[in-house]
């Protein structure tokens, strides 16, 4: 029972001097895979001690709080945070077609994941966190900042999958949070094709929403 964690051993600056290559903080899954065949050739037993038994060492240690972890995620998600379906934001009482049900709810929930997930990704770290105030687990600064960083991220001189990735929902996350709400005839044909475009683009990225 080992819960996803902010921070892995694996990933510390003592796992690089262990290790002896420095590992990136994001690459796609094939720079993944290129890196980590680099690295083992290099030196196979620090390799093996720094991604395997420090990997295993932090997972005995930290397993009495993954237990407490786990119980705590599944009764929060379950009956507070309701993860197991999508929240629209439409108003409650009122019907909607399916269609504009699909579209708020796949947008309204990119809202939630930048400025929830990926605003606390970037925003509560100690060393930042009292640059943000966060209201009901919420920071829409610390979720665009954290993309404006990834936006920059760079593996030997080039842009990385994960900065096109972060540049990508961003656009999204402006156009419906920004752009969109400024529409002054919301009913032209124009806007349901616009609305349809942008639908196809996020769920283009849909593998790509996740920290």
């Amino acid at each position: 029972m080992i819960r996803p964690r902010f921070y892995h051993w694996t990933c510390s600056k003592f796992a690089d001097s262990i290790r002896g290559t420095k590992k990136p903080y994001a690459l796609g899954w094939d720079e993944w895979n290129q890196w980590h065949k680099s690295a083992k050739q290099k030196h196979p037993v620090r390799y093996w001690i720094a991604e395997t038994g420090l990997k295993k060492l932090q997972n005995l240690i930290y397993y009495p709080y993954d237990i407490y972890h786990t119980i705590k995620i599944y009764i929060r998600n379950r009956f507070i945070d309701k993860l197991h379906y999508l929240h629209t934001g439409l108003k409650p009482g009122e019907y909607h077609d399916l269609d504009y049900r699909i579209l708020h709810g796949l947008f309204n929930e990119l809202v939630i994941y930048v400025e929830t997930e990926c605003a606390w990704s970037y925003g509560k770290p100690k060393e930042v966190k009292h640059l943000y105030k966060f209201k009901n687990g919420s920071c829409k600064q610390a979720g665009l900042d954290y993309l404006n960083w990834g936006i920059k991220d760079k593996y030997k001189g080039k842009l990385t999958p994960f900065a096109k990735s972060c540049k990508e929902i961003k656009r999204l996350y402006l156009w419906w949070t920004v752009k969109r709400p400024q529409r002054k005839n919301p009913h032209l044909d124009k806007y349901y094709e616009e609305d349809t475009r942008m639908l196809v683009d996020l769920i283009n990225i849909r593998k790509d929403l996740w920290i």
